[in-house]
C-alpha cells in the first residue's frame, strides 16, 4: 500500500492499495432465506474466517510501530474506552433512546470484562467486509475490507462482531457460514486463547450498541445537513431490529 499526507492531491490524505481478485457476499438472505453461501462453502470458509481473525490478533503490534493506535490500559481498560467511544457517539447524536437501549448501556457499565491480552483489533470484522473468491476448489478468503475502525482492544471484541445477529444474514450461523459455537471453537483451535463466554457477551451487547450509535450518528448528520445521502435519512428504520436484538440478547426475548 501506498499513503499519500498531502491533501493538495485529491484535497485529503489517502491511500492506494493493491487490487484483490474476489466479491464481498452482502449480509442479505437472499431469495432462497439461505445467505450468500452454499453450504458445500460454509466449513471451510468459516474456519478460514477464523483463521485470518486468530492470524490478525497475533501480529506484533509494538514491532509494526502501531502503538500509534494508543493501547488501553490493562484490566477493564479496553472494555471501558469502547464502551465510552459508542456512548459518546450517542450523546454527540442527541436523539431520544429506547428503554431497552438505555436498559442495555447500564448493564454494559455494571458488567465491564477484564482482558490481560491487548491485541490488533479489526474493528469490523464480518460478513460485508470480506473478499471471497470463488473457484473450482470451492471458497476462500481473499482479503478483508473496511480498516477505519482499526484499534488496540479485547480479541473478543472482533468475535462478538464477526458473530453478531447483524451478519447471520437471516441463518442462525455466524457470518452466515458456522453456528457461532462453532466459529467460536475454530477461532480457539487457531489462535490458542479461550473465548470466555462472559466476556464474548458483553461485547455481543456493545455490538448492538454501537451499531445503534452509528444509525443515530447517520440520522443526525442527515437532520443536520451534513450528509445528504437518503441512506441516512431512513437509518432510523433499522431501529426496531437492533432494539429487538438487543432485547433478545438482555434475555428479553427468546433468541439471544
Amino acid at each position: 500500500p501506498w499513503f499519500e499526507r498531502d491533501p493538495a492531491v485529491l484535497e485529503r490524505p489517502f491511500y492506494v492499495m493493491e487490487r484483490l481478485p474476489g466479491e464481498v457476499p452482502i449480509p442479505s438472505p437472499g431469495a432462497s432465506g439461505a445467505g450468500p453461501f452454499l453450504p458445500s462453502e460454509r466449513a471451510a470458509l468459516g474456519v478460514e474466517v477464523a483463521a485470518r481473525l486468530a492470524e490478525l490478533h497475533a501480529v506484533d503490534w509494538n514491532a509494526l510501530g502501531l502503538d500509534f493506535l494508543g493501547a488501553p490500559p490493562p484490566g477493564r481498560g479496553a472494555a471501558e474506552r469502547e464502551l465510552a467511544r459508542w456512548e459518546e457517539r450517542l450523546d454527540r447524536a442527541a436523539l431520544p433512546r429506547a428503554p431497552i437501549l438505555a436498559d442495555a448501556l447500564l448493564w454494559l457499565h455494571a458488567h465491564v470484562p477484564e482482558t490481560g491480552e491487548i491485541t490488533l483489533v479489526h474493528g469490523d470484522y464480518r460478513l460485508g467486509n470480506w473478499l471471497v473468491v470463488r473457484d473450482a476448489g470451492g471458497a476462500r478468503l481473499a482479503g478483508i475490507l473496511d480498516w477505519e475502525m482499526v484499534h488496540l482492544g479485547d480479541p473478543l471484541e472482533d468475535v462478538a462482531w464477526c458473530e453478531s445477529l447483524l451478519w447471520r444474514a437471516g441463518t442462525p450461523l455466524a457470518g452466515a457460514l458456522l453456528p457461532p459455537e462453532e466459529l467460536s471453537r475454530a477461532y480457539e483451535k487457531a489462535s490458542g486463547r479461550r473465548v470466555d463466554p462472559d466476556r464474548l457477551h458483553f461485547y455481543a451487547v456493545l455490538s448492538i450498541v454501537k451499531m445503534v450509535a452509528i444509525m443515530h450518528t447517520g440520522v443526525r448528520a442527515f437532520l443536520d445537513g451534513r450528509a445528504k445521502d437518503l441512506r441516512m435519512a431512513i437509518f432510523d428504520h433499522q431501529l426496531p431490529f437492533l432494539h429487538a436484538a438487543l432485547a433478545m440478547l438482555r434475555r428479553w426475548l427468546p433468541g439471544g
